[in-house]
């Protein structure tokens, strides 16, 4: 029969204290489960059922995770302009959303769907979906407003 190892012994001693277990109590198991006066007396297939007995009982072993090496992307760490990976898409969002229903409000259309052609026309979309597509319209609806108001300037405020 192969003795318990001491990576047992250490798990049966946390599990003790964990579980506020008193040495009476803890003394009176090991003699009425497996006929033994202390945990080194025990076997490895012994001291494997003891613990899983004292897991029912709610020992939970708290393991200290490291920080992977290569974390996922949204969990990791980005600088500004750092490119994403190829396969991530980030959807528009809802700021992104109101300046282009702003932008299209201020713009006189030449048609009731005057935005809508627009769109289809020039970035061959029914409606924006990603964030590259948001950007893009808004800079271009920036630029139309830009011209309807006569503005001469390089740089229009964000916001």
């Amino acid at each position: 029969m192969k003795p318990i190892n001491a990576t047992q012994i250490k798990l049966i001693h946390v599990a003790k204290s964990q579980l506020k277990i008193g040495d009476d109590t803890y003394k009176l198991m090991l003699k009425e489960w497996f006929k033994v006066e202390t945990s080194k007396a025990l076997t490895y297939d012994q001291a494997s059922t003891f613990i899983d007995e004292l897991k029912k009982l709610g020992f939970r072993l708290k393991t200290k995770r490291t920080q992977p090496e290569n974390p996922c992307w949204p969990c990791a760490p980005r600088t500004p302009g750092m490119p994403l990976p190829p396969n991530v898409v980030v959807l528009v969002s809802p700021g992104q959303l109101r300046k282009i229903e702003h932008l299209a409000a201020d713009i006189k259309w030449r048609h009731w769907d005057g935005y809508r052609r627009w769109l289809k026309k020039y970035f061959k979309v029914d409606q924006v979906r990603t964030s590259l597509e948001a950007s893009a319209v808004i800079e271009a609806l920036k630029d139309m407003w830009k011209r309807e108001k006569g503005c001469t300037c390089k740089k229009v405020k964000n916001g």
